[in-house]
């Protein structure tokens, strides 16, 4: 329980949000910035666009923020990952430690959720995580009740 509620809200640059279970067009609404997710008829658009309607989204967010966009690509995706759409194309991870410890981190995590033990390992996360980015908050409570996404299809 401990590890998917660590999960449901992610803890950037540490790890990301977990992916959510999206089986319907406009499951929840958005307040800041206003916006439905996800978008009509995203389960007829190929695996390239339904990526692009993540970035789309993910770029809107932080516009609507007035946030400066200095991020890497991989890093806009990560900090978003609740939003992408099953199905969706995985982009290329660059090179980078820092993207990879992240990913470790992640899959760890989702491991001790998915009941493979380690509570040495949940212990150091929960801590680490104390000093998580807590920008996309609002958001991800508004995603509270779509499952989580733990098992790759």
């Amino acid at each position: 329980m401990r590890a998917k509620k660590l999960l449901a809200r992610g803890a950037m640059p540490l790890f990301p949000p977990a992916r959510r279970e999206w089986d319907q067009d406009e499951a929840v609404t958005f307040l800041e910035p206003k916006f439905k997710w996800p978008p009509r008829g995203w389960k007829g658009m190929s695996a390239d666009l339904r990526l692009m309607l993540i970035e789309f989204q993910a770029m809107s967010i932080l516009q609507a923020r007035g946030c400066n966009f200095k991020f890497e690509h991989v890093e806009l995706l990560n900090a978003f990952n609740f939003l992408v759409l099953p199905g969706s194309l995985s982009p290329r991870a660059p090179v980078d430690t820092n993207v990879h410890s992240c990913h470790a981190i992640y899959v760890r995590l989702r491991e001790i959720a998915l009941g493979k033990e380690d509570m040495k390992w949940l212990r150091m996360i929960e801590s680490a995580s104390m000093m998580r980015d807590t920008a996309n908050d609002k958001l991800i409570a508004a995603c509270k009740e779509i499952p989580l996404r733990l098992k790759k299809k």
